[in-house]
């Protein structure tokens, strides 16, 4: 549930406040992890504004919490790129 609402929040970020074009999901698994990437070919954040977000902090403190990795990667004028990981626990 929380990859589905996070997922959704920064899709509608990218449409609100990057002005993207293109947005693309993807999911993959393996036997250890589950990667979730959304990419946006939008304006970009900021990286002193990405350090500083109240609400990418939050999110990212609040996945901490549930075990999901969260990474930012942009570039201003070209993309953002939010890969979240979330580990699968071995099942004895």
């Amino acid at each position: 549930h929380i990859l589905y609402r996070s997922t959704q929040e920064f899709v509608q970020n990218a449409l609100k406040y990057a002005n993207a074009k293109q947005i693309m999901v993807s999911i993959t698994r393996d036997d250890k992890k589950v990667t979730l990437t959304i990419q946006d070919n939008g304006i970009g954040i900021d990286a002193e504004k990405l350090e500083h977000s109240n609400s990418i902090n939050k999110t990212r403190k609040m996945l901490s919490e549930l075990g999901v990795t969260m990474l930012v990667d942009t570039q201003p004028l070209e993309y953002t790129m939010i890969t979240l990981h979330l580990e699968i626990p071995d099942v004895i």
